[in-house]
């Protein structure tokens, strides 16, 4: 038993991080995938069969239920994968990818040409220009210096300048890589307002109560990219703004115009609009919400060109890289 439910007990940490990847998450598919049909052959009894059997079929349902174009092209977009562990099929060819990444990017920028991207995805699958050799020494140089893992979008940073707009594929690869595969980051922040949001600090608005528990969450990557959770943060770091200018000096004119301006009642100050706070309401919050799940429909009705492959005949299981 220990054997069996020791490859889930080491993907698990993984997949409920809360920066894990839609890359790793099907990396963990293949990972459990290779590891159960070789824990099948080795079974010694049909009670043992049948568990792991049940085990297999549960991974193939849980992918059948996963937006499959996305999980696949986030690998396909990892320079350290690309499509090394997918099987020599014909749906692996470079037309049935292009027209993958293609539906993907009209869908994330339904409203850009998408002729410029479609080349730099080209020079990509077929490591021309600045996806050759360059590009690979370079992809290889990042994942031997980094300490843990290699970020694939460190890697595409290696062929842009700092000071200028980044390309297509890498707006398209940042757009891919920013979906968070698990719901952790939520349960963080839920977690985040009932700390902020006490018996003894219940008058805080929506607004100050999003505010502070963004603050938090950004210093706590902060924390986690300096290596030291307990460590401090200093003003050198920019985290904290520098204090604001003085206000100009006052004069005359404006003092007497102030003073006429405090005679005025409450009830006589026009009504101001907050459009922030509209904008933070629950409701327009649900509004928005509901406005983008509608809009993430595919209009086409076009099924995945990869759902009829069964998950054990997607990977090539003899590359162990």
């Amino acid at each position: 038993m220990v054997v069996h439910l020791q490859p889930l007990s080491l993907v698990i940490n993984i997949a409920q991080a809360a920066h894990c990847r839609l890359d790793e998450v099907l990396i963990i598919f293949r990972f459990l995938i290779s590891k159960y049909i070789d824990l099948r052959g080795k079974a010694t009894s049909v009670e043992e069969k049948l568990m792991i059997q049940a085990i297999i079929d549960s991974l193939k349902k849980c992918w059948s239920k996963c937006d499959q174009d996305v999980f696949l092209a986030a690998v396909i977009l990892n320079p350290l994968y690309r499509i090394k562990h997918f099987t020599r099929i014909r749906k692996f060819n470079n037309a049935r990818i292009m027209t993958l990444l293609v539906k993907l990017w009209d869908q994330l920028f339904p409203n850009t040409p998408s002729d410029e991207s479609q080349t730099e995805l080209l020079e990509y699958l077929e490591g021309h220009r600045d996806y050759g050799v360059e590009f690979t020494n370079w992809v290889d140089l990042v994942r031997s210096s980094a300490e843990t893992e290699a970020y694939p979008l460190k890697m595409y940073e290696g062929i842009c300048f700092q000071d200028t707009e980044p390309t297509p594929l890498q707006k398209f690869a940042h757009r891919i890589f920013s979906i968070c595969a698990n719901s952790a980051s939520c349960e963080h922040l839920f977690s985040l307002f009932s700390a902020v949001l006490t018996k003894l600090r219940s008058r805080l608005g929506l607004k100050d109560l999003t505010n502070l528990a963004e603050l938090c969450l950004h210093l706590r990557d902060e924390y986690t990219q300096m290596g030291d959770k307990k460590g401090r943060l200093h003003r050198a770091r920019k985290i904290i703004p520098d204090p604001l200018h003085p206000p100009p000096p006052v004069t005359s004119e404006t003092s007497t115009d102030s003073l006429q301006s405090d005679d005025l009642s409450v009830s006589e100050q026009p009504e101001t609009h907050n459009e922030d706070e509209d904008y933070h309401s629950l409701r327009s919050i649900a509004s928005i919400l509901a406005q983008r799940s509608f809009d993430d429909e595919d209009a086409t009705g076009s099924a995945s060109l990869f759902s009829n492959v069964p998950l054990q005949q997607l990977f090539n299981f003899m590359d162990e890289s």
